[in-house]
């Protein structure tokens, strides 16, 4: 019963955190979307992503 609890627990977090995971590399996309949308309004000169 205690193992199957256990079990339970980790496939929930492993979900939130698969979750997770893939809510930042959305919001790391669009900051980078931002970013270059301010650099053409402003025109300022940046150096190239890496």
């Amino acid at each position: 019963m205690l193992n199957k609890r256990i079990d339970d627990l980790r496939q929930d977090m492993d979900r939130r955190f698969v979750d997770v995971d893939r809510r930042l590399d959305r919001m790391e996309q669009d900051i980078k979307e931002i970013t270059q949308l301010l650099y053409k309004v402003f025109e300022v000169p940046h150096k190239e992503d890496k």
